[in-house]
């Protein structure tokens, strides 16, 4: 059984607009940090929960989604032409960053690789890579680096290419801010 849904009571607040008198009975709901906000919150949460999760259908819904997202393919965005080698932005679900990679070319994706993985500089996933810009012969890439969403991004300078392969290396130059 469903419970019923949790009473909302009136609290009306009167603004005028110029000439215009209009009344809202529920801003007070838009105050999160008001403790009868959170109660009414958190009885709306739990009469939802209470029919979501028995919903019949419910485990194979959840299971398909969970198919769906594991099977998402990888994607290239933001490509860049420089020095001969094609470079761009990888997103690999489940990694939650995109990666700085350098292809042979856009028609062989398995020729990859990675020069900058901001998953494996940070476990928590909380490094992102705001933008980036090769350098004219493709040696190097500088690229603004960020903290859990800051966009407050320093940019590092990494090595590209020795020969045909992707380094990584980072360089000690940094611009901050």
């Amino acid at each position: 059984m469903i419970p019923a849904p949790p009473a909302t009571p009136k609290h009306p607040v009167t603004d005028q607009y110029f000439d215009v008198k209009v009344s809202d009975d529920y801003r007070w709901l838009e105050n999160w940090n008001d403790p009868a906000v959170k109660q009414w919150n958190a009885a709306e949460n739990g009469r939802t929960r209470s029919y979501l999760d028995h919903l019949p259908a419910r485990p194979a819904i959840k299971e398909r989604l969970r198919q769906l997202i594991a099977a998402t393919s990888d994607s290239y965005y933001d490509l860049n032409f420089r020095g001969g080698m094609l470079f761009a932005m990888k997103s690999q679900p489940p990694k939650q960053q995109p990666m700085i990679v350098v292809l042979a070319s856009a028609e062989d994706p398995a020729s990859a690789k990675v020069v900058f993985d901001p998953n494996a500089a940070s476990a928590t996933g909380s490094t992102g890579i705001d933008f980036y810009v090769p350098s004219l012969d493709g040696k190097y890439v500088a690229a603004a680096l960020s903290l859990n969403g800051s966009e407050d991004s320093s940019v590092h300078i990494f090595e590209t290419a020795t020969g045909e392969t992707a380094t990584g290396k980072e360089l000690s130059d940094v611009v901050p801010g």
